[in-house]
């Protein structure tokens, strides 16, 4: 995780519904009416979203994905909650381990 110096912003509601799974997809899909903030995180919350999905497979597996299932969740509620709170102070939380697929996005 990186944060991004070379953007202060404002917060925005809409950047910060995009971690929201289901609302995060809309607005992946309305980019054009947004400034470049929202949709950076829209692109972001689109791919945290389906990496969380494809790694929450994992814990269908029995008795590996179980204990596992705990850190997952722990570990996915901790880096909402640290993007979200770097976007409240106006600055962009880039994901490094998300970041060259984020990038795949914006092109």
């Amino acid at each position: 995780m990186k944060k991004d110096k070379s953007s202060e912003e404002e917060f925005s509601w809409n950047s910060a519904l995009a971690y929201i799974p289901v609302l995060g997809i809309c607005s992946l899909f309305s980019v054009k009416q947004q400034t470049a903030s929202e949709q950076f995180h829209a692109r972001q919350g689109f791919v945290l979203f389906s990496v969380e999905l494809f790694s929450s497979m994992v814990c269908f597996v029995p008795v590996v994905g179980w204990p596992l299932f705990f850190i997952l969740i722990f570990g996915f509620a901790f880096v909402h909650f640290k993007v979200l709170a770097e976007m409240r102070k106006g600055r962009r939380y880039r994901l490094l381990w998300l970041a060259g697929i984020v990038r795949l996005l914006e092109s």
